[in-house]
């Protein structure tokens, strides 16, 4: 949303890096977005596994997921676009093409 704003990626990296938005996450995965970088370290395929289990137990529990759920169809979206074998943060390119917008490099 901020570089379709205008932004630029890095500065957005930047200023998230310095207030409450930061996290190891962030900080391990946001670089490799910035560059591109979707060599697996945990294939979006692998996560998509672990969300299927987890909203299916939810299910079961007749519990509410609906940020699990959300986030499976996200994925479902990108394995659908041939990224299953790609890092999670492969993601990044659903975004992008829904926003008509590159936020890498």
């Amino acid at each position: 949303m901020g570089t379709k704003a205008g932004i630029q990626p890095s500065v957005l990296f930047d200023v998230i890096s310095s207030c409450s938005g930061n996290s190891y996450a962030f900080q391990k995965k946001a670089p490799r977005i910035l560059n591109g970088n979707f060599k697996p370290m945990f294939a979006l395929d692998l996560e998509y596994k672990d969300l299927s289990l987890g909203t299916m137990v939810a299910q079961e529990l007749k519990a509410p997921a609906l940020l699990a759920s959300l986030a499976k169809g996200l994925f479902e979206m990108a394995r659908a676009k041939g990224l299953g074998s790609e890092d999670n943060v492969a993601l990044v390119k659903v975004f992008e093409e829904m926003s008509n917008v590159q936020v890498r490099k």
